[in-house]
């Protein structure tokens, strides 16, 4: 929530006085909270019980984020792994039983996914 006040007066001798005020954040000012309570007395606490309520939300929320992504990044590690041993298998494999094209297009395999892994972006 935002808000602006700009008061100006205008004093005897024509010097102008400008006052300006400005604040930011979820909450209004303490001046516009008593304002509130002058007209319902509950006003004020229902806004900060509003507050609370929504912080507490959005921490839940972000910890679920955090979770999720913590047990993907696990995930990926584990079947590029997976991946990887099985590929330098089948080359150990291919070379066991010499036989050429298997071993070039699994050298290959094997390049991209480390390829994969050394030159993906990192989401900021």
């Amino acid at each position: 929530m935002q808000k602006l006040q700009n008061k100006q007066a205008k004093g005897k001798n024509g010097v102008s006085l400008s006052q300006t005020s400005f604040y930011s954040g979820k909450l209004p000012s303490p001046e516009m909270m008593a304002q509130y309570n002058t007209v319902e007395p509950t006003f004020a606490n229902r806004i900060l019980l509003m507050s609370e309520e929504e912080q507490k939300h959005i921490h839940k929320i972000e910890g679920r984020q955090l979770t999720v992504s913590v047990i993907m990044a696990v995930f990926g590690i584990i079947a590029g792994l997976i991946s990887l041993a099985t590929l330098c298998y089948l080359l150990y494999l291919a070379i066991e039983k010499e036989n050429t094209k298997i071993s070039l297009g699994i050298v290959g395999i094997i390049g991209t996914v480390v390829a994969i892994f050394v030159l993906r972006k990192k989401n900021p």
